[in-house]
């Protein structure tokens, strides 16, 4: 009984969908026996495809009754009109759900409408067929449509914001969803969003905006704002429309004004006129909220702005003629705008000037000299020579000018002045000072012309006067050396020069100058009237006591013989004034001296090299100084010849020190007596002597500390140069492998003049202090490879010493080790 009553549901659910679908039933299906119950659903109302991405797809949930049974299903999903998808596949691939994206089975989206999903499902034998019907659902393809209107159409202007806000109905029309909600963007016109207003369907179709933005600002006055409506059905399907809101324009404020003070000025001039300042009138000036005056050109533009708020309002702005990059404007026309900028309350403002000059540029022309040639003679009243004027400027008037007429020194020998346009001024020839022009001279004749703006151009002519006869006999002047050095060794301290003076009778005034090769005159020698020095010397120095460049110099003799003859010239030869001395370099044959020892080099060759860029070399000398700075050789000779090959031994015949670092100085003479010095160390090998029974090698040059024998605890560089030294004396005590070593330290005697006192010293504290050191020695061979067993010490105090005790200067060479190498 329970059997029969599930085929009839099934039965009963297969007519269904059947007639959801369209399709005429099949009077072939057998229901042999009835099985449990399939299902399928949607999950939701609809879909659409291009609206929200949550509704983009449908998913249909499936239930199968006697799942284990099952064969094969289907499921199709059609409109009233026609099947559009079909899903299938066997009985070991059952789905819980599948997704629909509302496309057909050739994979384009389907018509929208209302749609069902059936569901058939094969039992095989026995049991037949199953079916079931999803409740409708929808497809939705197609945007709602709206639109929205202002009310009133337009924002009233007012000072800050609008008047009263505006109320927005919104209009929407759905296709088949529902509709949802909507928003309006609203925009300003670089399309930036400043407001957003939006509402749920149907509980809100209306909104107010009062024309504050969503930034917390205000909207302006006398623009549109473009709108956009946007409209949303319950899957997310869009429609956008387009409108605007307007706000009526703000009122205009009164007139304002800029003009300059004058027509023009110059930025480069020293007077009142350097700058211009542009004159501004502000209309209703309570309400403004910035300005901006920008000097502008009609080729450039914008070259120059100034700006504030309207808690300051100039009276006048001025302008120093230079651009915003701070350069100075070029030549020309210009004029000004004045931009007020009144907020929310008016308009903007923008007005502009008359036209303006900036002038940098002085102005130009010459001086016309009539007669240009004159005869000193015939000058005077009765026949004066004229200077003209001609001078013009592009960007303004000329205004006045002043001449001079300038000797060759510069000086000036008369002056006038003028008020344009009168260009025009005679000269007699007489001078401020009384002087008189000097025959077959040219003059300068120097006009500065100022325009209305202070720019002054500096205008030139020539005056010639006839030349006069030239001197019956010859000038000259003769340096009495090739060179000289100030500073040098006294030998050419100064410069001697021998004058021979043509026409002495008539002389009425001399000179000598001493120039540089670059034609600076260092130092000048004058004198007047006919007794003039036959010689004449230079120290070197100039005009204000301090010596000057060295380098080649001539001396200059200028004769000046007043109305007799033309002023006569004349120019030693070159000659050297040499202050600095050579620059000096030695070079040595080895960087490791090594006299008198087995092994290295006997001698050394020490030569010198110099240069000077004004003087050969004349002489040297070489002074060698112990490692406590006493002389202890020295060697001198002509430039010719400059190395010295030296054996190591001193003046006295005693050989240097092992290990000790000896001084050379050396010093090059140039040909005027500077002297170059320069001083270079020559490091001294550890010596090995040969001797009758093997090799010796005595140091003085490793430092203890006062009273031990710690050669460590010393000042960092001593004990550097220690610590090198026995690392030297371990390389050459290890050339002696099978050898004993004698090891022998001594010391210096302080009470050397007191046999008692001495031999107390001796045996209390020089013997024990000088066996300390040798150990010491010892020791830092065996650190260093050497072994213990073939080295024996011994401490001998002030024993044998190698100069005298009483020697202060060299007695440090006493305070030594000695060791002795012998089979």
């Amino acid at each position: 009984m329970q059997t029969r009553r599930l085929l009839l549901k099934f039965s009963l659910i297969a007519l269904a969908a059947a007639a959801a679908l369209g399709c005429q039933t099949k009077p072939a299906v057998k229901v042999a026996l009835a099985a449990e119950a399939s299902t399928i659903q949607a999950e939701s109302r609809g879909l659409a495809p291009n609206g929200d991405e949550h509704f983009s797809t449908i998913s249909l949930a499936i239930l199968f009754g006697k799942p284990e049974a099952v064969k094969s299903w289907t499921v199709e999903i059609a409109s009233q009109k026609k099947g559009v998808r079909v899903f299938s596949g066997s009985g070991s691939d059952l789905p819980e759900s599948l997704v629909w994206d509302g496309k057909d089975d050739s994979g384009a989206i389907a018509a929208e409408g209302s749609y069902t999903a059936a569901l058939e499902v094969d039992y095989g034998k026995g049991l037949g067929l199953g079916a079931s019907v999803s409740k409708a659902f929808i497809l939705d393809i197609t945007p709602p449509t709206g639109s929205f209107s202002p009310n009133p159409a337009q924002f009233g202007y007012a000072l800050h914001g609008v008047k009263a806000p505006i109320s927005v109905v919104v209009s929407a029309q759905p296709v088949l969803a529902a509709i949802a909600s909507w928003t309006i963007g609203i925009f300003d016109s670089n399309g930036v969003q400043v407001k957003s207003l939006a509402g749920n369907w149907p509980a809100t179709s209306k909104a107010a905006w009062d024309g504050k933005t969503d930034q917390g600002g205000t909207i302006s006055g006398g623009e549109d704002y473009p709108a956009l409506l946007t409209v949303r059905d319950e899957f997310g399907n869009e429609g956008k429309f387009q409108g605007a809101f307007s706000i009526a324009a703000m009122p205009g404020a009164q007139p304002s004004a800029i003009a300059s003070r004058r027509g023009g000025f110059s930025p480069a001039s020293s007077s009142v006129k350097n700058t211009l300042d542009l004159l501004t009138t502000y209309g209703s000036r309570e309400s403004v909220v910035g300005w901006k005056v920008s000097v502008m050109s009609a080729k450039l533009g914008l070259v120059r702005s100034f700006s504030g708020t309207g808690t300051i309002l100039p009276e006048y702005t001025s302008w120093d003629g230079k651009d915003e990059a701070g350069n100075l404007a070029a030549d020309g026309s210009y004029f000004a705008t004045l931009a007020v900028d009144y907020g929310g309350a008016f308009r903007a403002a923008s007005v502009k000037s008359a036209g303006f000059s900036l002038v940098t540029n002085a102005p130009i022309g010459s001086v016309a000299v009539d007669p240009p040639n004159v005869a000193l003679a015939e000058l005077g009243p009765k026949k004066p020579v004229n200077f003209i004027i001609e001078a013009e400027s592009p960007f303004s008037r000329i205004a006045s000018w002043s001449l001079s007429v300038l000797d060759p020194s510069g000086a000036p020998l008369a002056q006038f002045r003028g008020a344009w346009p009168n260009n025009k001024v005679s000269w007699d020839g007489r001078t401020e000072g009384g002087a008189s022009l000097i025959p077959g001279s040219s003059y300068k004749v120097v006009a500065a012309v100022q325009d209305e703006y202070g720019n002054v151009g500096k205008l030139e002519g020539t005056l010639v006067a006839d030349s006069l006869p030239s001197p019956s006999e010859p000038s000259a002047i003769t340096a009495l050396s090739r060179g000289f050095a100030p500073t040098g060794d006294r030998s050419l301290v100064t410069i001697g020069f021998k004058l021979d003076v043509g026409d002495s009778s008539s002389v009425s005034a001399w000179r000598i100058d001493l120039a540089g090769s670059d034609g600076i005159v260092q130092k000048s020698m004058a004198g007047t009237g006919a007794r003039i020095p036959s010689i004449l010397t230079w120290d070197g120095k100039k005009e204000d006591g301090k010596l000057a460049p060295e380098g080649n110099y001539t001396a200059r003799l200028n004769v000046a013989y007043g109305l007799a003859y033309a002023p006569a010239l004349a120019s030693s030869a070159a000659f050297v004034l040499d202050i600095a001395p050579p620059m000096v370099a030695i070079n040595l044959s080895t960087e490791l001296f090594s006299p008198g020892g087995e092994g290295g080099s006997p001698t050394v060759t020490i030569s010198l090299e110099a240069t000077s860029p004004l003087a050969k070399m004349a002489g040297w000398s070489i002074s060698i100084l112990d490692p406590v700075d006493i002389s202890f050789a020295s060697f001198k000779g002509e430039w010719g010849s400059r190395s010295v090959d030296w054996d190591g031994k001193g003046m006295s015949g005693d050989m240097v020190e092992s290990a000790s670092d000896y001084t050379i100085v050396a010093r090059v003479r140039d040909e005027y007596g500077n002297v170059g010095e320069l001083k270079r160390t020559l490091p001294i090998d550890i010596l090995v002597i040969k001797t009758q029974d093997g090799y010796r090698i005595r140091l003085s040059s490793i430092v203890f500390k006062g009273f031990t024998a710690d050669y460590k605890d010393v000042p960092p560089d001593r004990a550097a140069r220690n610590l090198a030294i026995l690392d030297l004396l371990a390389t050459k005590l290890a050339l002696f492998p099978d050898y004993e070593i004698k090891l022998q330290g001594y010391a210096v005697m302080i009470n050397w003049d007191n046999k008692a006192e001495g031999d107390l010293e001796q045996q209390a504290i020089l013997i024990p202090l000088s066996k300390e050191r040798a150990e010491a020695i010892k020791a830092a061979m065996s650190d260093r490879g050497i072994k213990v067993a073939r080295v024996s010490t011994d401490g001998l105090g002030a024993e044998n010493p190698v100069v005298p005790n009483s020697d202060y200067q060299d007695r440090w060479k006493n305070r030594r080790v000695e060791f002795y190498i012998a089979k």
